[in-house]
């Protein structure tokens, strides 16, 4: 049974069988919250209920039990910053490089839209910055025994902006929007497509309060699918009557253009000056400061003077490594950082290079470039070197025991000569001018040819710009790509069977296939026992080490500069900054 021990504050338990980042967490409102149990009696499943809670935020460490495919879990999440008592009120001023075009977080595809977004909308549940699932709409969960269906408790009490009520049929309605084709409102979301297309079959309500998904297979990937800001639910009776002018500003400023349901609520989009949010005192979890305006700044040094200057107090997006040093090394500010969910590599594409088909020569690319030189000149000891797709950010899922490469290149000339290169080599290597996320990317293309030219490699730089870069990478047509991924949702899928499976999508960008390896990516995505798929994790991280269809580099941070008044801000490995619990000295 439960115990139910009532020292002045009753115990409070969400128990869920999804999990993310090996840890699922759970906190609680001061609302009634159903709780369930999951036993194992002689191969019998018992299922033990009580409902009530008073208390906020106490959360029961419970050993894992694994039934089956079912998994009962509950860990501590790790703490966020809590501002004091004293704390509320005030107006933030943050800086982005780039205006969004709309701020429909279903088809928006650029950041600041989303950052800005996460902050309006709610989702079913919630990430934090060290990937542990979280409550939000969804009070609490529970999995069928075959993985293939979810259950939310939705919950009770919770409105959209405008007044209507989030409930499990509008929840419905909102997702059918964006699946079906028939829906007569609905929306065509590339993004949503890609992130949940192949996992959600269905989205059911039950009632009020209960809301089903069924999914095509057992995906454990779904929660953070779930946070991918496609997912805010937002008002079905404000996208009915807007219509295809849902989400973009207007003239007739301020037009009530986003409607969520989140801690703050939208307040006015003056195209081309700024963007407000105001504090939304019916969120179940509220926010401390009052108000929240983003200002549009594209260059960098213009965006770095404001912030020294305190025009603004926070930049987000866009800050290189030496610039984050160069914050820091400023009296008055601070800087805030991640790692980030990705890895900056060298995609070696075996289907238009004849040479990287032979393990031998992606092997000795991997030996012959310096990255621990990489790692400290030119991304100014801000990283790690890379060993495979997963890096600190995942957490337990990263393998530490997986060493990277040595820089070793008589090794490389080794394998090259074995494989019938001894004599040279020349790959053509596509690049993005814009960079990816550490400046101009031309130093590093001068050290990598540097590098490779040592053991008879020689590299053909073709730097282009985005709309150049985009179909020939994600066509799969390039010989080599420089890269770095910034995933956008947490999960260990997004970087490994979505890129690496055979026949797995735009993600696998070098048309990678391994029979031998996708057995094993696809049973870790359908690894509902969180030690069982750490290890397959694990072990998928050094198969793809040692296989080589990267030339891996390093892993990479996400940052945001703020005024050192500025406290609470929490920066995520997708590039997320969330401000929901920000608070002013």
């Amino acid at each position: 049974m439960l115990n139910n021990s009532r020292m002045g504050t009753r115990l409070f338990l969400v128990i869920t069988s999804l999990f993310f980042a090996g840890l699922v967490a759970a906190a609680c409102s001061s609302e009634t919250v159903e709780v369930e149990k999951v036993i194992e009696v002689d191969k019998v499943v018992q299922v033990e209920k009580e409902v009530e809670v008073e208390k906020p935020v106490i959360v029961e460490k419970v050993i894992e039990k694994v039934i089956t495919k079912e998994v009962v879990v509950v860990a501590t999440p790790t703490p966020a910053p809590k501002p004091p008592a004293d704390a509320g009120g005030g107006t933030l001023v943050v800086a982005q490089a780039q205006e969004p075009l709309t701020m429909f977080s279903a088809i928006s595809r650029v950041a600041t839209s989303r950052n800005i977004g996460g902050h309006i909308g709610s989702r079913l549940i919630q990430e934090n910055a060290q990937g542990e699932i979280l409550p939000d709409l969804a009070t609490g969960w529970t999995v069928s025994g075959d993985g293939t269906k979810v259950t939310f408790k939705i919950r009770t009490g919770a409105k959209f902006h405008d007044g209507t009520p989030v409930n499990a049929p509008n929840i419905e309605w909102f997702f059918d929007m964006l699946r079906n084709k028939d829906h007569p409102n609905h929306v065509n979301s590339g993004t949503f497509n890609f992130i949940i297309g192949a996992t959600l079959k269905q989205m059911t309500a039950v009632d009020d309060t209960t809301l089903e998904a069924e999914l095509f297979k057992p995906t454990a990937a779904l929660f953070s699918q779930l946070y991918f800001p496609a997912m805010i639910v937002e008002s079905p009776e404000a996208i009915k009557t807007l219509g295809e002018d849902y989400g973009k500003s207007s003239k007739d400023w301020p037009l009530f253009t986003k409607v969520g349901s989140g801690p703050f609520s939208f307040n006015g989009w003056e195209r081309g000056q700024r963007m407000i949010i105001e504090k939304y005192p019916g969120y179940w979890d509220p926010a401390v400061l009052d108000r929240i305006i983003w200002v549009w700044i594209g260059e960098e040094a213009a965006r770095e003077a404001a912030l020294k200057s305190g025009t603004v107090d926070v930049v987000e997006g866009a800050i290189t490594p030496a610039l984050a040093q160069n914050f820091e090394k400023t009296d008055g500010l601070q800087v805030f950082r991640n790692p980030k969910h990705g890895n900056l590599h060298i995609g070696l594409n075996s289907t238009t290079v004849e040479a990287f088909k032979d393990l031998r020569v992606r092997q000795a690319l991997n030996y012959a470039i310096n990255k621990e030189a990489i790692v400290k000149d030119l991304l100014s000891g801000e990283g790690t070197v890379s060993s495979g797709p997963l890096g600190p950010a995942y957490g337990a899922y990263y393998n530490k025991d997986a060493a990277p490469y040595p820089h070793d290149p008589a090794k490389a000339k080794e394998l090259l000569a074995a494989a019938g290169y001894g004599s040279g080599l020349s790959v053509e290597l596509l690049v993005n001018s814009a960079g990816m996320g550490f400046g101009d990317p031309r130093p590093l293309v001068a050290v990598l040819q540097s590098d490779l030219k040592n053991v008879g490699v020689e590299i053909k730089p073709q730097i282009v710009e985005t709309g150049g870069f985009n179909p020939v990478f994600y066509g799969k047509k390039s010989q080599a790509a420089l890269f770095s991924w910034s995933f956008p949702i947490m999960d260990p899928h997004n970087a490994t069977s979505a890129a690496f499976v055979t026949n797995s999508g735009a993600l696998n960008t070098t048309a990678y296939s391994n029979p031998s390896l996708d057995p094993l990516m696809n049973e870790a995505l359908g690894e509902f026992n969180v030690e069982k798929r750490i290890k397959l994790y694990h072990e998928i991280q050094t198969k793809l080490r040692d296989d080589a269809p990267y030339v891996w580099l390093a892993y990479l941070n996400t940052y945001a500069a703020a005024s050192d008044k500025i406290q609470g801000i929490s920066v995520f490995g997708t590039g997320f900054v969330n401000y929901s619990k920000a608070w002013i000295k």
